[in-house]
């Protein structure tokens, strides 16, 4: 038992440094303003997972020599599987629940059993679609999760509609007026939008509506309500 606890330090030990001298080198190598965030060692894949606050993650090998930029497949089964797309999912969650949960605009389901979280645009005709089928969602227990991405950018008209939704007292009510084109008080206030915005294209969003599922998966564009809800159940 004694050997055991002494081996047990040791490689503890040696583990702590090999992530020491990880972070050193990636942190030269990395542009002014960027630094390493987290690392993680997959022992099944046997690497170090890098997270720099970037949707993509680096990834070392055990010497420390040398760092994958881009994907890695498993070649385990039938055919091969993302991993980086699984990494990509788990920092995309990560991402989502450092941000407030009560900024969202919440479509809560009596029944719920999944969530959705939705990157919108007031202005975006299939936001306005998906919108549209949102009793659709709630009636097969999928709440949804509105954040704000103005795609035109945060000096535009569609970010001051979004700002004024925010900043409601009836934050559904007016978000659901704007998609059926329907104008509300424009007001403002400390609101979150340009966070989601910014937090949006961290993730990897280009366009709305854009879905991210409970596994981190982002879904891009416009997807039929009875088609989503089967691939997320």
């Amino acid at each position: 038992m004694k050997k055991f606890l002494v081996c047990l330090f040791f490689c503890s030990s040696l583990f702590s440094q090999d992530l020491i001298l990880v972070k050193e080198k990636i942190n030269k190598i990395l542009p002014e303003g960027v630094s390493v965030k987290e690392i993680t060692y997959s022992q099944e894949r046997d690497l170090f997972i890098i997270d720099i606050g970037d949707i993509q993650p680096i990834y070392v090998l055990p010497n420390t020599e040398y760092i994958i930029l881009g994907d890695i497949l498993s070649l385990k089964g039938d055919r091969p599987e993302n991993e980086t797309e699984k990494d990509k999912g788990r920092l995309r969650l990560k991402m989502l629940e450092n941000l407030d949960q009560d900024s969202f605009i919440k479509f809560k389901s009596n029944n719920e059993n999944s969530v959705l979280t939705v990157f919108t645009d007031v202005e975006c005709t299939y936001c306005r679609k998906f919108h549209s089928e949102i009793d659709e969602y709630l009636a097969n227990g999928v709440s949804i999760n509105y954040l704000a991405f103005p795609r035109t950018g945060i000096d535009s008209s569609s970010y001051e509609k979004m700002v004024s939704a925010w900043c409601s007292n009836e934050k559904k009510e007016s978000i659901t007026n704007l998609k059926n084109d329907v104008d509300i008080e424009m007001t403002n206030c400390e609101n979150p939008v340009e966070n989601h915005f910014e937090i949006g294209r961290r993730i990897g969003v280009t366009g709305t509506p854009a879905i991210v599922t409970q596994t981190g998966l982002l879904l891009p564009g416009y997807i039929p309500a009875n088609e989503l809800i089967a691939i997320i159940k």
